[in-house]
């Protein structure tokens, strides 16, 4: 590598590092007044999206849940950010990601136990012969007739 090189990758390094240390400072101000953290926020709208995205995998837009659970996880990590432990969007990185995988989780639990049944499925009374499974189909009968309605 030449030395020309060696100076402008310290020189980016310094760059980057001294960028880290102004988000870190501007997050602790944001958690001690809540307009600057209102600034903030709305200053780093942008970044919180594309992290959201990177972390999910996915594009996203502010009109999806995964949103809103990043923002207020940012909103959070400013509340209970230490700037002497470390960088803040490292930590607001794991604040969000965690959310995320717990929000993740619940849904994939609801959907999971979701059914839904028409309230005249039991209109009737089911003889001895009929059992859960007669339930069944009339459900799916029900389904097949709301689609053709």
């Amino acid at each position: 590598m030449t030395d020309t090189r060696r100076v402008a990758r310290k020189s980016m390094e310094a760059e980057n590092t001294r960028s880290r240390q102004l988000e870190n400072e501007r997050a602790v101000i944001a958690r001690d007044d809540p307009k600057e953290k209102e600034k903030f926020l709305s200053e780093e709208r942008k970044h919180i999206l594309k992290l959201t995205s990177k972390i999910l995998g996915m594009g996203i837009t502010e009109s999806d849940d995964e949103w809103s659970i990043a923002f207020i996880a940012t909103s959070d990590a400013i509340d209970s950010y230490n700037g002497e432990k470390g960088d803040f969007w490292g930590y607001a990185t794991i604040v969000i990601r965690n959310r995320l995988t717990d929000y993740l989780r619940k849904e994939y639990r609801t959907r999971e136990r979701e059914v839904n049944i028409s309230p005249e499925v039991f209109s009737g009374e089911l003889s001895d012969k009929e059992n859960a499974s007669g339930i069944e189909i009339e459900v799916s009968r029900q389904e097949s007739t709301d689609v053709v309605d």
